[in-house]
């Protein structure tokens, strides 16, 4: 079986060692220009290498979401914010402009590119391209149907010819019954994807046995006490905590 990666976001430094502490293989960040992940704290210049030195040192990978529909004005300064990322060796930027990867190109800034959910990719042909463009790794629309989930194996086996994974992640997946969990089957066998299905039942009884003995389960349970008092005394550590006085 094919090993997969436990990705998680992390939207401040305390988040990322939490992410990393309780397994996350990778983590995705925003740093505090040309992302959309406006409603966290985000990441600095300097705290964005700080955290890269930090994964790296546990054997673990991050990424950087530079996932805006970019304006021209945006293009003045994202050269230069690239080429940075670059240097502090993140292990990817997660996009979704088609100018920001053109740029990427342009400039020759060898960066692993990742295609973000909002894109919208919602077809082969799509998929296809984006594949030409050099994107290594595709996050599929939220929109998709199971049949044409299917077409996109079609692509997933072009994918696989040129030496790039295609990661399918199934929310609910209990809703799936059996006929249509079957269908993932001998794509997850063969290797064509990595499935990440997500349920808030137990998957012994709502995942078929044949695609649950090819799977990892990881359990995300609710914090015990101790673990709670852990991650506040980790959080508790780092310089810019701000304590507030319980009234």
């Amino acid at each position: 079986m094919k090993n997969f990666e436990l990705l998680a976001p992390a939207g401040n430094f305390g988040k990322l060692k939490t992410a990393f502490y309780y397994g996350a293989d990778a983590v995705y960040v925003g740093g505090r220009i040309f992302s959309l992940r406006a409603l966290s704290e985000n990441f600095t210049a300097e705290e964005l290498k700080e955290a890269v030195i930090y994964a790296h040192n546990l054997n673990k990978k991050l990424y950087v979401a530079v996932n805006i529909l970019a304006k021209n004005a945006d293009f003045d300064k994202l050269g230069e914010y690239l080429t940075y990322l670059k240097e502090i060796n993140v292990d990817a930027v997660i996009v979704s402009d088609p100018g920001i990867i053109s740029l990427i190109k342009q400039l020759n800034i060898d960066l692993e590119v990742h295609l973000s959910t909002q894109a919208s990719t919602l077809n082969k042909y799509s998929a296809k391209f984006w594949v030409e463009m050099g994107v290594k790794r595709i996050v599929l629309a939220r929109e998709l149907s199971l049949k044409e989930v299917k077409e996109i194996f079609e692509i997933a086996k072009y994918n696989k010819s040129m030496g790039i994974r295609t990661i399918l992640f199934v929310d609910e997946i209990h809703r799936f019954n059996k006929a249509q969990q079957d269908a993932f089957l001998p794509h997850v066998e063969s290797g064509l994807i990595t499935l990440i299905g997500a349920t808030t039942e137990n998957p012994s009884f709502e995942v078929i046995s044949p695609l649950l003995s090819r799977s990892r389960v990881v359990v995300v349970s609710a914090l015990s006490k101790d673990a709670i008092k852990t991650v506040l005394k980790r959080a508790c550590k780092e310089e810019k905590v701000k304590v507030v006085k319980k009234i």
